[in-house]
């Protein structure tokens, strides 16, 4: 198949598009691997460029003083990346900035993209870096001016040229290119212009049926690109979505985790037809632990009423009793607990069959002592804990620059989230608590919370003891 290519590279005050500014763009348009026209300028960024990107790029207050701004060569980019693939090294990058400065024009720029880094980890295995800079030097690619927008376009072109030049692999190149001019099949019953006006930002989204009912909910980096893709795929879950979506909505939430929260309450709330692993998950039955008489802690369950145990005891919530039984089964195995000691009601214990092959230490025959036992057992508990053990506050990116995300961690469970403008204090725990919206508490949103401060080591957390 033959496709049309912008490849297009900018150079910019920084690297932040919500702050900084571009102030060079080159566009070369490919068609049937052929260069047909080229086009760069100079972008007056409308502030001053600091003095390190001068030295790297050449670029200089004075160089765009009199250069147009990015308003006046708008329409030329929309007319030349028409019908086009939207092609660049690191490609979102690119495209981020130039999709901002559009929508600070009231305009929604939206192109199919393709990443030339990418493609390039893909077809030229081995090597130590894949910088534009180190693919220019190990290809030979001939260019004068490094950090100049045209050149750098024109490096990332012949870069394309190679990667559609090799002998296709269905496994790499082709389902990298097909996939994005594949034919999206939309429901029969919804408006185009209700997929053409979502956003390429983070949010929950819900997928109604005729009489405004969620039947779907999901949550995503970016809402446009994730429907797409629902109905790229032609298996059940899509076929579903394609009789009975009449309307999509959605709700921007600047941050991922937030995303992930609301997804997991609001799929709880609303039970939607297509959601199935979330949807029927119920916690009612409490797994905890106790100190017998003779001090050896006990793993137990029982059913609960909404957390009204003691909750330093608690350990998780499941689904059943067979559940439960099946974890504490597990647990005692895993960690070479005593079951006829965890079992017994009183204080005389049988030698538990375990002891036979060793995996019970002896307690039962009063060979490990009670002091040995409960250290490995209170280390199960830690490993195991789904409850957090600190209250804390979780700050993350907000909807816009002014604001943040905010999780509040309280008494083992996430109990409010919300967001804060820049001007209001951590420092009052009360006042956030009033500002944030009432979180269910549940092991969902533990786990939810447990893995992005697992994946997102430098998060933001603010400890407070529970007197605050």
């Amino acid at each position: 198949m033959n496709y049309k290519y912008a490849v297009i590279d900018i150079e910019t005050t920084g690297t932040l598009f919500q702050r900084d500014k571009i102030i060079e763009i080159a566009i070369i348009i490919l068609e049937n691997d052929v260069e047909i026209k080229r086009y760069s300028s100079l972008v007056n960024p409308e502030r001053s460029i600091p003095l390190e990107i001068t030295r790297i790029t050449g670029i200089s207050n004075q160089m765009v003083e009199s250069a147009p701004h990015f308003f006046e060569i708008a329409k030329e980019i929309i007319e030349l990346t028409e019908d086009c693939i939207f092609v660049a090294h690191n490609v979102h990058f690119d495209y981020g900035f130039i999709q901002n400065e559009f929508e600070q024009l009231g305009y929604k720029f939206q192109r199919k993209k393709l990443c030339t880094l990418q493609l390039s980890k893909r077809n030229f295995k081995g090597l130590h870096s894949y910088s534009l800079g180190n693919l220019i030097q190990y290809f030979n690619i001939d260019v004068e001016n490094r950090h100049r927008a045209l050149d750098d376009a024109y490096a990332s072109s012949i870069l394309l040229k190679k990667i559609l030049d090799i002998k296709i692999d269905y496994s790499t190149n082709e389902p990298a290119i097909k996939s994005l001019l594949k034919d999206i099949k939309f429901p029969p019953n919804i408006e185009i212009s209700v997929i053409e006006n979502l956003p390429e930002k983070c949010g929950v989204y819900f997928m109604r049926n005729q009489d405004g009912v969620p039947v779907y909910i999901g949550k995503s980096k970016n809402i446009y690109s994730r429907i797409q893709q629902h109905f790229m795929q032609s298996d059940a879950k899509s076929n579903k979505m394609q009789n009975l979506v009449f309307d999509i909505d959605y709700e921007l939430t600047g941050s991922e985790l937030m995303a992930s929260l609301l997804e997991s309450k609001y799929i709880k709330e609303f039970s939607p037809e297509i959601n199935i692993a979330q949807r029927n998950k119920r916690e009612s039955i409490c797994l905890y632990y106790s100190m017998n008489s003779n001090g050896i802690f006990q793993l137990k369950q029982e059913h609960i009423d909404e957390f009204k145990a003691d909750q330093e005891q608690i350990i998780r919530f499941t689904s059943s009793k067979n559940n439960a039984k099946s974890m504490i089964s597990f647990l005692i195995e895993k960690y070479q607990l005593c079951n006829s000691v965890n079992q017994a009601k009183n204080n005389n214990y049988k030698i538990c069959p375990e002891r036979l092959n060793l995996h019970c230490h002896g307690i039962c025959e009063n060979i490990e002592s009670t002091e040995d036992y409960n250290e490995r057992f209170l280390n199960m508990i830690a490993e195991n804990n789904t409850l957090f053990t600190k209250n804390f506050i979780l700050i993350d990116k907000g909807r816009n620059p002014e604001e943040k995300s905010c999780v509040m961690v309280k008494n083992g469970f996430c109990r409010g989230i919300g967001y804060l403008n820049e001007a209001q204090s951590l420092r009052n725990i009360e006042e956030i608590e009033e500002i944030l919206e009432v979180f269910k508490p549940s092991v969902v949103s533990n786990s939810i919370i447990r893995n992005h401060l697992k994946n997102n080591p430098k998060t933001k957390c603010y400890y407070f003891s529970s007197e605050n």
